[in-house]
């Protein structure tokens, strides 16, 4: 008998001889194999009964030289093929990710003698887990018990909850889990680190010590400890970001996957999957319901619902599913918004239009905390009055920002920095003038008109520690904001609308809006959100402004249909990369694209960009486009395997990309 063999690298798998005396159940577990003149530990994937079947020459087979304890559930292998199938990724890189090295460390490394037994008890901050949750009302019951049943029998299906706020939306979870005690074992997954303490100690206070969490911030020791609760059963209700789908639980009853329309459950290095897409495909082989759960879902969600795929759960829009009352679809006791034109007419150049400042004004006075979002951080961009030149890097193209407390112009891409330069490169000018605003120019403002500090949400101030350091004015980019506390702002000003607005990206639209929505989760009922635009009459802003959601999807969906774009259409993206350049591979890579393309798969490129890895200097992209998924993902893959004989590049493809 011989054993097909998983490991942890980016190789194809390996086949070996079975010993007499292995144990009969050998597809999932954990075993020590030579390879490439050492031992190394990969999993079982197959067993071939006979020479006739195995494939191989037998002669040159090696044997396997130990056996060990099977790792996560019955549905663990299949899972590995299907993320190196979807993802055009050998196996070995997916198993990487699923937490193979730590469960090597508990299933096949005995501690030694000196070491501690680890106490991993869930530890959270204080209050952490005191939301008021008083319980849902009729309908919300009638929701829970859709999920609780299929939790009771065993049921695959995608439920998608469209939920009026964060707020609703654990109250639901912890709801489920209410209903079904008895559940053998589950996966909550929170889109990003600062999410998961209250997720967690709501659970705890259910579930009590059954509750564990697991994101990639752990240090190993706490990750292994973690793992070593999993597979002895202390633990079996995980709470964690994308890669904790992935956590090797012997028992699954429910995957809860919330804010599922979140950028950051798509991995951008190693295997570049999307968790949301994974936990699906993981409750269908453990044959368990999954829920999906946003304040404003992904169009390719809405896009199941309608056609069927997925359950929605309704909610009436004039029920009370908020302790303030907040309605679905509606602005009803929700924060205003309004939008704010960015033409200024003034002559002190000021960042922060009037409109903002007036009614700033007011709510200092009442002593209220106001939120300034804006991603661009240093001061501003630097350009000549004279000929219109922007300063760009030299390396990447990219244009440089000012950091006037530095007096330094910085690229963003690849880092590069020099001194801000006192005349213009091209014609030799010396009025050179700031625009753009930065983080910088906006608290510089801020001081200026209000005569206040604000606090500047950097590497310099832990996030964990922000809630308690709040002064009157917060400023930041949406990712660090959205783990404030809730309910805590009166006026929000969001400068990055046309940012957003004009990226070359069909996710565009859908962006702004999930931004805003999740910007309003921050707010008082009775706040303000203040969008900034060039663009008033922008639709997608229109939407927004009146929290049209039905609007807003019919008309995305309208658009994407038109263009043919995602939920529509299936894309995989190449990067390419050379230390050489392209001139003398352009043309094998191009022949490699067009005798490739199939019937129905529509190729575009290629087109040069930066470089986002480090050892190679030039990447171009290749784009493919297809509603057959099975015809993309086969001609993806061969061309792939074309493109890996080219030596001197290195190929990464992103499938289902969400950045182009």
């Amino acid at each position: 008998m011989f054993a097909e063999v998983i490991f942890p690298l980016k190789v194809k798998t390996f086949a070996y001889k079975i010993p007499s005396g292995a144990p009969d159940d050998l597809i999932g577990r954990i075993v020590k194999a030579p390879l490439m003149n050492r031992e190394l530990y990969g999993i079982v994937c197959d067993v071939k009964e006979d020479e006739s079947r195995a494939g191989f020459d037998v002669r040159k087979i090696k044997q396997i030289s130990s056996f060990y304890g099977s790792l996560g559930s019955h549905s663990f292998i299949p899972l590995l093929r299907w993320l190196s199938d979807y993802y055009l990724n050998p196996a070995g890189v997916a198993l990487a990710t699923c937490f193979f090295k730590e469960a090597v460390s508990v299933i096949c490394k005995p501690p030694a003698r000196s070491s501690k037994t680890m106490d991993n008890r869930l530890t959270l901050k204080t209050g952490a887990g005191t939301d008021n949750l008083s319980g849902l009302q009729e309908s919300g019951r009638e929701n829970v018990s859709l999920i609780v049943n299929a939790i009771n029998t065993r049921r695959f299906s995608t439920f998608l909850l469209h939920s009026p706020s964060l707020f609703y939306e654990r109250g639901f979870i912890c709801d489920v889990f209410k209903k079904a005690p008895d559940i053998s074992g589950a996966i909550v997954l929170v889109p990003e680190i600062g999410r998961i303490d209250k997720t967690a100690a709501m659970l705890q206070s259910i579930l009590g010590d059954r509750v564990c969490i697991l994101h990639s911030k752990q240090s190993r020791k706490n990750k292994v400890g973690t793992i070593q609760g999993m597979l002895s059963g202390r633990f079996n209700i995980v709470v964690g970001t994308r890669s904790a789908i992935f956590a090797p639980l012997k028992k699954i009853s429910f995957i809860a996957v919330s804010g599922e329309h979140s950028p950051l459950y798509k991995a951008e290095e190693g295997l570049r999957y999307n968790a949301r897409d994974a936990a699906i495909m993981r409750g269908f082989l453990e044959k368990v319901p999954v829920l999906l759960s946003s304040i404003c879902p992904s169009l390719e969600s809405i896009y199941n619902a309608r056609a069927g795929k997925f359950s929605l759960l309704k909610i009436p829009d004039n029920q009370k599913v908020h302790p303030q009352g907040f309605s679905l679809f509606s602005g009803r006791n929700r924060p205003v918004i309004e939008i704010v034109s960015k033409s200024f007419s003034d002559k002190k150049e000021r960042s922060i239009p009037a409109e903002i400042i007036n009614a700033a004004q007011k709510h200092l006075a009442n002593k209220e905390h106001l939120l300034f979002i804006i991603s661009t951080r240093g001061y501003s961009l630097i350009s000549c009055n004279d000929c219109g030149y922007i300063f760009r890097c030299q390396s990447c193209n990219m244009p440089l920002r000012f950091y006037k407390n530095e007096g330094a112009l910085k690229c963003l891409l690849c880092g590069k920095s020099k001194s801000a330069p006192d005349t213009c490169n091209i014609c030799g000018g010396i009025e050179l003038k700031s625009f753009g605003a930065g983080t910088e120019w906006i608290r510089e403002d801020i001081e200026k008109s209000f005569g206040r500090k604000a606090l500047t949400l950097d590497k310099n101030n832990t996030l964990q520690n922000a809630d308690n350091q709040l002064m009157p004015f917060v400023i930041g980019h949406g990712g660090q904001a959205r783990r404030l506390k809730e309910n805590t702002f009166m006026l929000a000003a969001f400068f990055d609308a046309d940012i957003y607005l004009s990226e070359p990206s069909f996710y565009a639209n859908e962006r702004v809006f999930q931004n805003i929505m999740e910007i309003s989760n921050l707010m008082k009922p009775e706040g303000r959100i203040f969008i900034l635009t060039r663009h008033q009459k922008n639709k997608v802003l229109r939407f927004i402004k009146n929290y049209d959601f039905k609007g807003f999807y019919k008309n995305e969906l309208l658009l994407r249909k038109e263009t043919d774009f995602p939920p529509f259409s299936r894309l995989i993206l190449f990067n390419i990369f050379s230390n050489r350049g392209f001139d003398s591979l352009i043309n094998d890579i191009e022949s490699i694209f067009s005798k490739g393309t199939a019937k129905g798969v529509q190729a575009y490129g290629p087109v040069e960009i930066p470089s986002s890895v480090k050892s190679y200097k030039y990447c171009i992209q290749y784009l493919l486009r297809s509603r057959d998924r099975k015809s993309l993902n086969s001609l993806a893959a061969a061309l792939k395997n074309k493109l890996d004989d080219i030596k001197g590049i290195k190929t990464i493809t992103d499938v289902d990309p969400i950045r182009l």
